[in-house]
């Protein structure tokens, strides 16, 4: 759900950076306005750094689907630093590899 949350945001401000493409302006209002939301940014705070967890995640996927493993280990290193959850992808991760 906060993932979802975060990805709409983003795709909300590069439809307006596209929308605005001759007035930056327009576009960064838009974005400030959204990112400055209260209720955003209780949502952001109660994410315990999942967001990041997920990109390093992600991170890793994408280097092993490029076989580049050990770009991935590094990734899927720092996603285990964030949190032992991600303890749950290593035997998938070493059965993909």
């Amino acid at each position: 759900h906060i993932l979802l949350h975060s990805m709409n945001l983003v795709l909300v401000i590069l439809v307006a950076f596209k929308y605005f493409k001759n007035d930056n302006l327009k576009a960064q209002m838009v974005a400030f306005m959204l990112l400055a939301n209260e209720q955003s940014r209780e949502l952001n705070q109660m994410m315990f750094n999942d967001s990041i967890l997920a990109f390093y995640i992600l991170l890793c996927l994408y280097f092993v689907s490029r076989n580049k493993p050990f770009k991935g280990v590094i990734a899927l290193t720092l996603a285990l630093s964030i949190k032992a959850g991600a303890m749950l992808l290593v035997p998938g991760f070493f059965g993909w590899i």
